[in-house]
C-alpha cells in the first residue's frame, strides 16, 4: 500500500505569484490601514490596487501612491466603479510598476537603510 501524499496547505510563492500574475484587480488588506508586501508584488507585475489606508497614514505615503483607497463598506462600489474602467486600471497598473521601482527597489532601500545606520552611529554620510 502507498504511502499517502502530503499536500503542503501553504502555499509556495511562486504559486501565489502565479495567481497575481492572473489576477485583474489585486486586493490588500481592509483592516491595518497600511499596504503590504503583497500589494508591492502585485504592482510590480503591474496590477491595479485596492486597499484601505488609514486617512492619518496618507500623507505620510509618497503622492505618487497608485493604491486605489476603498474600506470595507464602499469596497463593492469601489470595485465596481474599476472594474468598469480598463483605462483606468491599466493606467494604474503602469503606475504601480513605477511606484515600486522608486520606492522598493531593493538596492534603494539598502542605501537608505545604510545612511540609517551611520546616522545611529555617528558615521558621516558619504
Amino acid at each position: 500500500m502507498p504511502l499517502p501524499v502530503r499536500v503542503d496547505p501553504r502555499p509556495r510563492r511562486d504559486e501565489a505569484l502565479a495567481i497575481v500574475r492572473r489576477c485583474d484587480v489585486f486586493l490588500d488588506q481592509f483592516v491595518l490601514g497600511a499596504y503590504g508586501l503583497a500589494a508591492v508584488e502585485a504592482m510590480a507585475l503591474g496590477k491595479p490596487c485596492v486597499g484601505y489606508i488609514l486617512p492619518e497614514l496618507f500623507d505620510a505615503y509618497p503622492a505618487e501612491l497608485p493604491i486605489v483607497n476603498a474600506e470595507q463598506d464602499n469596497l463593492t462600489t469601489v470595485l465596481e466603479r474599476l472594474l468598469q474602467d480598463g483605462p483606468r486600471r491599466h493606467e494604474l497598473g503602469r503606475r504601480g510598476r513605477a511606484y515600486v521601482e522608486q520606492y522598493h527597489d531593493a538596492l534603494g532601500v539598502g542605501r537608505q537603510l545604510i545612511e540609517i545606520y551611520r546616522g545611529l552611529l555617528g558615521i558621516p554620510s558619504r
